[in-house]
């Protein structure tokens, strides 16, 4: 297949939070892309901006002239969530303030949406919200490491050499959810349905403190790099991560709520015999709260077994230590 890959320019510079590892965008058929020479200076990045707060990222992305997408779909949350809040402040009628939810979302439909939370009930999301690539992919939902080409989808993300480019920029999601792991065109990673499925996010834990006008969710997961399997013993590469933040109820949708939590979340995971620990403790008074808890290596294990002891109470996240043996 011929490529109409044009490569405009490209512009080299400092991480201005991770002194001396260089990055690149490319400008490729109209669209900036963020490029990585290393899998572990883009795993490096991963972290760094799934870990600010949206004021340090758009800081961040304005000091490198880029505009990920998960930085632009906060912004449109942020600024629907601040209508909401002054039409429910103001009492605005609810068939007024249905019409201009309704006229928001419907302007934004590439960035937000309206699904159904865990107890079926609607909450508006940013699309893509759980992948932790949000923050390094364009406006495409794509970006580049090494010699591959990658593609963000609601399922998991695929990835491709130079020559299928064009192929996989206009994949959709509808068509990736019809892919197989065995493609041969495409490198296919769906998001694990248990600890011992393929690379991809794997959901571990999901935890809520509501009174039914506000609530804070814990999401506890850990995202694969690599697994191999055979009966019933994994050889797994992968890194712990917790996910928080809160909401609160208005007009039978749940809403992103801008106020202080606090996290208090131990893991535990026994690898080959060694017991090792990650940790979130302290306060946010942002949106939401995304960290890295722990990275394990060369795991064998059997199913993983997870334990959560929470306390009862609202206002903050309950004290939640999560006990992972993977023996």
């Amino acid at each position: 297949m011929t490529s109409n890959i044009q490569f405009v320019y490209i512009l080299v510079f400092e991480f201005k939070w991770m002194p001396n590892i260089s990055m690149a965008i490319l400008m490729i058929q109209g669209w900036q892309m963020r490029m990585f020479a290393t899998f572990d200076l883009f795993k490096a990045e991963v972290e760094q901006t799934t870990g600010f707060t949206y004021d340090e990222l758009d800081a961040y992305e304005r000091s490198i002239g880029f505009n990920s997408f998960g930085k632009i779909a906060d912004q449109r949350m942020i600024e629907l969530v601040k209508e909401v809040d002054k039409m429910e402040t103001t009492a605005t009628s609810p068939i007024m303030a249905q019409a201009r939810i309704t006229q928001s979302l419907t302007a934004n439909t590439t960035y937000l949406q309206i699904i159904a939370d865990e107890n079926g009930e609607n909450s508006c999301e940013t699309k893509y919200f759980r992948s932790p690539y949000r923050y390094v992919m364009n406006l495409e939902r794509m970006f580049k490491v090494d010699t591959l080409y990658f593609k963000v989808f609601e399922e998991g993300h695929a990835s491709c050499g130079i020559s299928h480019y064009n192929d996989l920029r206009n994949l959709t999601d509808a068509q990736f959810s019809l892919l197989e792991e065995t493609d041969t065109t495409f490198n296919v990673f769906k998001h694990a349905s248990s600890g011992r499925g393929n690379y991809g996010l794997y959901l571990a834990k999901t935890e809520i403190s509501s009174d039914g006008k506000q609530k804070v969710t814990v999401e506890l997961y850990y995202h694969q790099h690599s697994v191999i399997y055979w009966e019933y013993i994994m050889d797994l590469d992968a890194e712990f991560w917790v996910r928080t933040w809160g909401k609160h109820k208005w007009l039978g949708i749940w809403w992103d709520s801008h106020r202080t939590y606090t996290n208090n979340i131990t893991l535990w995971v026994m690898v080959n015999g060694t017991l090792q620990s990650g940790s979130d403790v302290g306060s946010n008074g942002g949106y939401k709260r995304h960290k890295k808890l722990l990275s394990v290596h060369n795991l064998y294990s059997y199913w993983p077994v997870i334990y959560i002891n929470k306390s009862a109470g609202y206002g903050k996240i309950p004290a939640v230590t999560c006990y992972m043996n993977f023996n």
